[in-house]
């Protein structure tokens, strides 16, 4: 499997041990759960009717497809910007079947980042 980063405006505000900080922990969740969230999220994909992403609280690592526009509503998660575009951009280029987009949330920085995962 290998997880590819999408970095946001907010993140280059971000020193770069912080960066490599959020996205080891970011990595070793993603790296356990990677696969649930390719099955889940084509499941989801069916139920739903659009193309979800996945969102993980990492704290507690609760896990849940959600689309990211439904009925025509651009952003309908009112993500910030920055997230929603990046988020956006990566779930336009995946491939429906076999790349999940997880939008990775960290209470204690009040930071969502986002992660394209690809089965090797």
């Amino acid at each position: 499997m290998r997880i590819l980063p999408h970095l946001t405006d907010a993140d280059l505000s971000l020193s770069q041990a912080d960066i490599t900080e959020v996205q080891r922990l970011d990595l070793d969740i993603l790296d356990r759960y990677g696969s649930a969230f390719l099955a889940r999220a084509n499941e989801a994909a069916e139920e739903l009717g659009v193309r979800p992403v996945i969102l993980c609280n990492a704290a507690t690592e609760e896990v849940r497809p959600a689309p990211l526009d439904w009925a025509g509503q651009a952003n309908a998660l009112r993500l910030h910007p920055d997230i929603y575009r990046a988020a956006r951009r990566a779930l336009d280029s995946a491939d429906h079947a076999a790349e999940v987009v997880v939008l990775m949330y960290r209470p204690d920085r009040d930071m969502l980042a986002v992660y394209t995962v690809l089965p090797e």
